[in-house]
């Protein structure tokens, strides 16, 4: 656990835009998720079975704790009028669902491109119909 507290805070610590931390943490949890695949199916097992014989860890918890700090990223890019106003919660489960794809490059069968390109298409389309369109005005 203490190798994802790392990557979510180096790719927070370097600020920026709401959006540029955005990227960097989708490309950081993607990085570890990639780095542990395995684990991640042993997480699927744990949480579709019977819930007294999960270990200690509560993975659903640390899944919440992500959507929340996506969530929060989201909320204040919107503030900042980086985004459209849209509910958060729906572009954050995005955001985790492009990080899950990536993570799992072969089971979506992404061929052609690393896991890497394939997020980073993923996130240009989510965030360029997230952020604002130029006012023709300016």
């Amino acid at each position: 656990m203490a190798k994802v507290e790392q990557y979510r805070d180096e790719a927070l610590a370097e600020g920026g835009t709401a959006v540029a931390r955005i990227r960097r943490l989708c490309r950081a949890h993607a990085a570890i998720r990639r780095e542990y695949a395995s684990l991640s199916w042993i997480v699927d097992q744990i949480l579709s079975g019977p819930p007294e014989a999960a270990p200690a860890i509560d993975f659903r918890g640390l899944g919440c704790e992500w959507l929340r700090l996506f969530e929060r990223l989201v909320e204040e890019g919107i503030a900042q009028g980086e985004l459209r106003p849209c509910p958060a919660s729906d572009l954050a489960l995005a955001l985790l669902g492009a990080v899950e794809i990536a993570a799992r490059a072969e089971v979506f069968g992404i061929c052609g491109q690393t896991p890497e390109d394939s997020l980073e298409g993923m996130l240009d389309l989510l965030l360029a119909r997230a952020v604002p369109a130029a006012d023709p005005d300016r």
